[in-house]
C-alpha cells in the first residue's frame, strides 16, 4: 500500500519487525536511521515494481517523480545496492554515490556494467536457466531484451542453442543475436496485435498471417517500394520461428496436450510450405540487389596503403604500451588490446575468429620457442616463409576448422604487448571469470579481430580502406605484413631464401614496389610447392592399379605356398605365408 509518510506508518504498524525495530532503536534524526528506513521503503517498492513488471498491470514506483508523460516504464532499472528505481541513463551516476553501498565494494562503477548488474534484479521467465541467463544479462537492456526475458518460448530456444554449443561462451554473441531476432519479431507482432504477448501464442495456424506481417515489419518492409530494409532477416526469422515451434511441439507431446500438439504441428507445416511463398520473390530480389553492392578492388595503391596501415598499427601499439606502463587505465588498455590483436591477425594467415577466441590459459601454458617440427596440418597450411622462420618466433597451437591443428606465430613485439595486457587486466576492469586473452571488459566475451582490423584501416588515412579488407588479397596482405614485421636477423634469412642481397630486403617496409615484388615471389614459391589435387580419372586409375597389385600378390602367395608345400610334403607353411604377406 502507498503511504505519504512511510516512516510513521512503519513505526505504528510494523514496529515488531526486526529491520524496523533495529532502525527505530537508533536516535531520531540519525543519518543511519534515515538510511535504514529508506532501505526498507525501497525494498517494498522493489517488490511492488517486480509484480507490476510480471503482470504488466499497474504503475511502478520510482525514486524521483516522473514529470514527462512520454517516459516509459522500460526506461528504469533498479540500483543493485539500495533497490530504488532510476532511469537507465542516470543509474551509473547514482551508484557512484549510493549510500547503501557496502564499504568493501569499489566506489566507482563503469557505465557499461551498471545495466548488466541491474538487469539481474529484474523478474525473469522460469524457463530461463543456465548459460542463457548470463546471455540475457550482458545484452543491451531495451524493449527487445525485456521481451526476451519474459517470453518462456524464446528463453527455451536460447537454452537449446546454449546446450547445442556445450555452453561455450565464445558462442554467446551468436546465441544472443538469434534470441534478439525473435525478440524483435515479437515486438513487431505486439505492435500489430496488442493481445499477442508471447511467442507460443503466435504458433497457431490461425495466426500464421500475423506471423508473416510481423516478419515483414521487423525486416523493414516498405509497401510503396516493395523493398526490405534487412532482407536476410525474413529467412532468419522463419528459421528461428520453426525451431522454436518444434520446441513447443516437443513439450506438448511430452505433456500429452493433444490439442496444442495438433495446432503447433499444423503451424510448422505452414512454415515449411507457405512461408517463402508469402514473400514476393521480386521484392526479395530487388532488396537483395539493393543491399549487396559489388566492391571493385583497386590494386594500384594496395602496397602504399598497407605500408601506411603497418606504420599506424605498430605506432599505436608502441604508444599504448608506453602509456600503459606509465598510468594503467581502461582506455589505454583497450587501445593496446585492439592494436595488438589487429597485428597478430594480419601477421598470421589463420582464421581471424580463432585468434580472437584464444584463451588466456592457452597463451600462458602452451607458448614455445626453439626447434620447429611442424605437424602434417601445419605443413599443409604454412608458407615457405613460416616454415623457414618458425623457430625464430613464439608458437601457439590452436584448434582450427574441423579440428585441424592451427599454428599462430608471435613476434617479440607482440609478446611485449600481450604480457603487458595480462599484467594490467585487473586495473582495466576485466573480470577474473573472463577466460579470453583479448577480453572485453563489458562481459565474458572477446574482442573481434576483424573489427580491430577494420577500425585501423579506416583510421590510418589510406586511400582505399575497402581494398585492404578484401578477401581476394588476403594472402598477399599477410605475406607483406610478415615481411614488414621481421627483425634484421630474420630479414637476412629471407634474403638467403630468395637468393637476394640483404640490403634489398632491408627497405621492404619503405619501398612499395620492392615489397610487392618480394611478396609475389614468395607466393609463387608456395604455389609451386603445393601439390595440385588429383583428378577423378587419376583416382580411378590409382584404384585399378592397387586392385591389380593385390590380385597379383594373392596369386603369388598361393603359388609359392603350394611349391613350398610340395617340397616338404605337407600343407602350406603358415609362417611362410605370413612372411609373404
Amino acid at each position: 500500500m502507498a503511504f505519504s509518510q512511510i516512516a510513521k506508518h512503519l513505526e505504528r504498524t510494523h514496529a515488531e519487525q526486526i529491520d524496523v525495530a533495529h532502525a527505530l532503536h537508533l536516535p531520531k534524526g540519525s543519518k543511519v536511521r534515515q538510511i535504514m528506513l529508506h532501505q526498507i521503503r525501497n525494498k517494498g517498492d522493489y517488490e511492488h515494481n517486480c509484480q507490476v513488471l510480471k503482470s504488466g498491470e499497474g504503475e511502478i514506483v520510482t525514486k524521483d517523480q516522473v514529470k514527462n508523460s512520454s517516459v516509459s516504464v522500460r526506461d528504469f532499472l533498479p540500483c543493485q545496492h539500495c533497490f530504488a528505481f532510476y532511469r537507465k541513463t542516470d543509474l551509473w551516476r547514482h551508484e557512484r554515490s549510493c549510500k547503501a553501498r557496502k564499504g568493501d565494494q569499489k566506489s566507482s562503477e563503469r557505465k557499461e556494467r551498471v545495466p548488466t548488474a541491474a538487469s539481474q534484479l529484474l523478474p525473469m521467465s522460469e524457463s530461463l536457466t543456465g548459460g542463457c541467463e548470463e546471455i540475457i544479462h550482458i545484452m543491451h537492456q531495451d524493449d527487445i531484451s525485456r521481451q526476451i526475458r519474459n517470453d518462456p518460448l524464446i528463453c527455451k530456444y536460447g537454452n537449446a542453442l546454449s546446450a547445442k554449443y556445450y555452453h561455450d561462451k565464445s558462442q554467446f554473441a551468436y546465441i544472443a543475436q538469434k534470441m534478439r531476432e525473435l525478440g524483435r519479431f515479437m515486438v513487431a507482432v505486439n505492435e500489430l496485435d496488442a493481445s499477442v504477448k508471447y511467442l507460443h501464442e503466435v504458433c497457431l495456424p490461425s495466426r500464421f498471417e500475423l506471423a508473416v506481417e510481423g516478419a515483414k515489419k521487423a525486416s523493414g518492409f516498405d509497401p510503396s517500394s516493395s523493398k526490405f530494409k534487412t532482407v536476410s532477416l525474413v529467412t532468419k526469422i522463419g528459421y528461428s520461428l520453426k525451431r522454436a515451434a518444434e520446441i513447443a511441439f516437443g513439450e506438448s507431446r511430452m505433456t500429452e496436450d493433444g490439442e496444442t500438439e495438433s495446432h503447433v504441428e499444423k503451424f510448422i507445416q505452414l512454415l515449411d510450405t507457405k512461408w517463402s511463398q508469402c514473400f514476393s520473390r521480386k521484392a526479395l530480389a530487388l532488396s537483395l540487389k539493393h543491399e549487396v553492392k559489388k566492391v571493385e578492388v583497386d590494386k594500384s595503391t594496395v602496397m602504399e596503403d598497407l605500408i601506411k596501415l603497418h606504420r599506424f598499427t605498430t605506432g599505436e601499439e608502441e604508444e599504448a604500451r608506453k602509456e600503459l606502463k606509465e598510468s594503467p587505465n581502461l582506455s589505454t588498455w583497450k587501445k593496446l588490446s585492439e592494436a595488438t590483436l589487429a597485428d597478430v591477425c594480419l601477421f598470421n594467415r589463420g582464421r581471424v575468429g580463432n585468434i580472437g577466441r584464444m584463451l588466456l590459459q592457452t597463451y600462458i601454458s602452451k607458448k614455445s620457442r626453439g626447434t620447429f617440427v611442424p605437424s602434417a596440418d601445419q605443413v599443409r597450411k604454412c608458407t615457405m616463409l613460416e616454415l623457414d622462420l618458425g623457430s625464430s618466433f613464439t608458437r601457439l597451437e590452436l584448434e582450427g576448422q574441423y579440428g585441424r591443428n592451427m599454428l599462430v606465430l608471435l613476434t617479440d613485439r607482440m609478446l611485449l604487448s600481450i604480457d603487458l595486457l595480462i599484467e594490467n587486466r585487473e586495473q582495466a576492469g576485466v573480470s577474473k571469470s573472463n577466460p579470453y586473452l583479448f577480453a572485453r571488459t563489458e562481459g565474458p566475451s572477446f574482442i573481434r579481430g576483424l573489427d580491430c582490423f577494420r577500425r585501423c584501416a579506416m583510421e590510418c588515412g589510406v586511400k582505399n580502406p575497402d581494398t585492404l579488407l578484401s578477401s581476394s588479397l588476403r594472402e598477399q596482405i599477410a605475406s607483406c605484413w610478415q615481411l614488414m614485421s621481421l627483425s634484421e636477423v630474420e630479414v637476412d634469412q629471407v634474403a638467403k631464401l630468395l637468393r637476394r642481397s640483404s640490403q634489398e630486403c632491408y627497405v621492404l617496409s619503405k619501398n612499395a614496389s620492392q615489397l610487392e615484388e618480394v611478396s609475389k615471389e614468395l607466393l609463387k614459391m608456395d604455389r609451386t610447392l603445393q601439390p595440385s589435387p588429383p583428378s577423378a580419372a587419376a583416382h580411378a586409375a590409382l584404384h585399378w592399379v592397387i586392385s591389380m597389385f593385390r590380385a597379383m600378390c594373392r596369386q603369388a602367395i598361393g603359388t609359392v605356398g603350394g611349391v613350398a608345400a610340395a617340397a616338404v610334403g605337407q600343407s602350406p607353411v603358415p609362417q611362410l605365408k605370413e612372411r609373404l604377406r
